[in-house]
């Protein structure tokens, strides 16, 4: 997908806005880019196999790597300006 469209505005700890956005962010030490892909793969392929229970229970029951929470995405960005992380 990739960003559509950047605005700059005077705001005195910066700003950021998601409209809209695809898939998850993978869960912590999921194994990087290689290990999520492999996780990806076992969700779509054998989604009731024990590995794929376990991981589940690992990152957390309720995971869904197709879902993307726009009010989260935006939260942790507020998060990032108000602190001065993206400074």
């Amino acid at each position: 997908m990739g960003v559509k469209e950047v605005e700059t505005k005077d705001e005195p700890y910066g700003a950021a806005f998601v409209e809209a956005g695809e898939g998850a962010c993978p869960p912590e030490d999921s194994g990087g880019i290689p290990g999520y892909q492999d996780f990806l793969e076992l969700y779509q392929s054998k989604p009731n196999s024990k590995d794929m229970r376990e991981f589940l229970r690992w990152a957390d029951e309720d995971f869904n790597p197709f879902l993307f929470d726009r009010h989260a995405a935006n939260a942790a960005l507020l998060r990032l300006g108000w602190n001065r992380w993206g400074t």
